[in-house]
C-alpha cells in the first residue's frame, strides 16, 4: 500500500481594466482588483497493483480567502470616489472538504468493474459593500452546499487492442455568491453524466480511433446574465446535453501523421423561467427550448505533422492545422444580434529540433486567413432605445498572429 500527499499553494493577484462603452470617449470603464491566496491538502491511501481488485480512498481540504475590488466610474472628471460611480468591494471565505475512494476490480480476463463515490461539502461567508451611485447595500452572509456523487463504469477489453466502456456519473458544483450583483446565494448544480465509447489501436499501431457518445442531464444549471450593470447569477430549472466526439490519428508513413476529431452537440434548457431586459413590461419569460450559450452544434479539427529527420543534425517539423466551428449564441436568451456565425481558422508552424533535444527554434502563423470572429458576447442589461435593446459587448479572437519560439529543456 501507498500513502500519497498533495499539498498546494497558491497566491493569486489578478487586475483588469475594460472599455465597457466601447466608444472613443472616456465614459463608462470597468476595472477590477482580486487578491487571493488558497491552500489545499489531500491525503491518498492507494492499494497495491496485485490481484484483481486495486483501490483509492482519501481526503481533500480547502481554504480560500479572497478580496476584490471593482469600479465603474461614470463621470470621469469628478473622480472615482464620487457618487457617480459603482464601487464593490468585499471579501469572501472559502472552506471545502471531500472523503472519497475508488475501486476497480478486474472479475475476468477481459471485464473490469469501476467504483466510486465522493461525500463533497462546501461552506462559504461572504461580506461586501456594493454602492451604486450612492445607495449602498451591505450583504453579510454565509451558506453551505453538500452532495453525494458516486460512479460506476465497466470496461471490456474486446482484444489486447480495443476497449470499449460505458459508465454513469454524478457531479456536483457547489453554490456560492455574487459579488458582482446584490442577490442571495445561488445553489449548488447537479448533473448526471451517461457515457459510451471506444478507445483502440489498429493496423499495427499505426491507427489509434476513439470514439465517444455521451448524455448529460443538468438539474439547477448556474446561468449568468446582466441585469442594469449586475452580472446576476441564477440557477435554471433543468438542462441537458448529448452528443458524440470522434478522434482519429494516423501514421501514415514513419515521419507523416494526420489527425481529425468531429464534436456532434445538442444542447437545450428543459426548463428555465427568467426575467428578460430585452422585453420590458414582460415579468418573467420561458427560455425552454433554447440552446445553451456557446455550445455550436458542430466543431472539427484537422490537422498534419511532417518530421524531417536530419540525421545528427536534429530534425525540422511541419504542421497545420484546420479548425472550424459552427454557430453558436453567447446568452441563454438565444438572440440574433449575440450570434456568432460559424468560421473556420488556419493555423501552422516550422519548428527545428536539436538532436539531444534540448532546444527548439519555431516559427508560427496563427489564423492564417484572418478570420474575423468573437469569443464571447456581453449584454450591457440596459435597454437603449432607437439604438438596440440590450446594446452587445463582443470579446473579439485574435487576428492573424505571427510569431518567433525559442524553447530550452533542462531535461535533456
Amino acid at each position: 500500500m501507498t500513502v500519497r500527499s498533495i499539498t498546494s499553494y497558491r497566491d493569486i493577484e489578478f487586475e483588469w481594466l475594460n472599455d465597457g462603452d466601447g466608444i472613443e470617449a472616456y465614459l463608462v470603464n470597468y476595472f477590477q482588483i482580486d487578491e487571493s491566496e488558497q491552500f489545499t491538502q489531500e491525503f491518498q491511501l492507494i492499494s497495491d497493483d496485485e490481484g484483481p481488485l486495486t483501490w483509492t480512498a482519501g481526503v481533500y481540504f480547502l481554504d480560500e480567502d479572497s478580496d476584490s475590488f471593482i469600479g465603474i466610474p461614470i463621470v470621469p472628471l469628478v473622480g472615482i470616489f464620487d457618487p457617480a460611480a459603482v464601487l464593490i468591494e468585499g471579501e469572501s471565505e472559502t472552506t471545502a472538504y471531500a472523503v472519497f475512494g475508488e475501486a476497480t476490480w478486474a472479475f475476468r480476463e477481459d471485464l473490469r468493474l469501476n467504483l466510486g463515490l465522493r461525500y463533497n461539502y462546501e461552506e462559504k461567508e461572504v461580506f461586501y459593500v456594493d454602492n451604486r451611485f450612492g445607495f449602498v447595500n451591505v450583504v453579510d452572509d454565509d451558506d453551505d452546499w453538500s452532495s453525494v456523487t458516486p460512479k460506476i463504469g465497466l470496461d471490456w477489453f474486446w482484444t489486447d487492442d480495443v476497449m470499449l466502456y460505458a459508465s454513469i456519473t454524478k457531479g456536483f458544483k457547489s453554490g456560492g455568491f455574487n459579488l458582482l450583483a446584490v442577490q442571495p446565494s445561488y445553489d449548488e448544480e447537479e448533473v448526471w453524466s451517461y457515457e459510451i465509447g471506444t478507445k483502440g489501436t489498429y493496423l499495427d499501431g499505426r491507427l489509434q480511433l476513439n470514439a465517444s457518445a455521451f448524455y448529460y442531464d443538468y438539474d439547477d444549471l448556474q446561468v449568468g446574465k446582466v441585469v442594469q450593470l449586475n452580472a446576476t447569477i441564477e440557477n435554471a430549472a433543468a438542462a441537458t446535453i448529448y452528443g458524440a466526439e470522434v478522434e482519429v490519428k494516423a501514421l501514415f508513413t514513419d515521419n507523416f501523421t494526420i489527425d481529425w476529431g468531429l464534436s456532434l452537440l445538442d444542447t437545450e434548457y428543459d426548463e428555465f423561467e427568467t426575467e428578460d431586459k430585452g422585453l420590458p413590461g414582460a415579468p418573467t419569460v420561458s427560455l425552454e427550448g433554447n440552446e445553451l450559450p456557446r455550445a455550436p452544434n458542430v466543431t472539427s479539427t484537422l490537422g498534419a505533422l511532417y518530421n524531417w529527420e536530419l540525421g545528427g543534425s536534429g530534425n525540422i517539423e511541419i504542421w497545420g492545422n484546420w479548425q472550424y466551428t459552427d454557430s453558436q449564441f453567447f446568452t441563454p436568451f438565444n438572440r440574433s444580434n449575440f450570434e456568432q456565425d460559424s468560421y473556420h481558422v488556419l493555423n501552422a508552424s516550422l519548428t527545428y529540433r536539436t538532436a539531444d533535444n534540448r532546444w527548439a527554434l519555431s516559427v508560427y502563423g496563427d489564423n492564417l486567413g484572418d478570420e474575423d470572429y468573437f469569443t464571447n458576447a456581453l449584454e450591457s442589461g440596459v435597454p437603449t432605445p432607437g439604438v438596440d435593446p440590450l446594446v452587445p459587448q463582443f470579446f473579439v479572437g485574435a487576428p492573424r498572429t505571427w510569431g518567433v519560439r525559442v524553447k530550452f529543456n533542462y531535461g535533456g
